[in-house]
């Protein structure tokens, strides 16, 4: 297990942007729908997002924020996705997070049964989470 030495800090350092990154764009996501105007980029853009969704065959959710207008625009702002893959990176950062405050421990073996094991997992379903 790794201690609070020299191996530990190099890799907390690059966590600590990745947390900031993923509460930088919540918080912008939140703020999205606020917008009393669309910005002048926001028909080009919304037709190139249609394009994309078009080519690959799925729904994309996009924020967008100018910090120096305080401007901000969204497409399908309103609608839930799943974070898939992106959950990990969240999931490791609360577990790093968890190990620095001394609440667990890196090597610690987590027990799941059968029950616990969703298969499939709609956005709009309950997910069972165990600590």
């Amino acid at each position: 297990m790794p201690t609070q030495g020299s191996a530990y800090k190099p890799r907390m350092r690059l966590f600590i942007p990745f947390r900031l990154v993923y509460l930088l764009a919540a918080w912008a996501l939140c703020l999205a729908p606020l917008a009393s105007a669309a910005p002048d980029f926001a028909p080009e853009l919304e037709s190139q997002i249609t394009r994309i969704e078009a080519s690959v065959g799925g729904r994309l959710g996009v924020g967008v924020i100018d910090t120096q207008t305080d401007t901000s625009w969204n497409y399908r702002g309103d609608e839930r996705f799943p974070l898939c893959s992106t959950f990990k990176v969240l999931a490791c950062a609360t577990l790093l997070s968890r190990v620095d405050a001394g609440a667990t421990q890196l090597d610690r073996r987590v027990a799941y049964e059968r029950a616990d094991l969703v298969t499939y997992s709609p956005s709009r379903s309950t997910t069972r989470v165990r600590a």
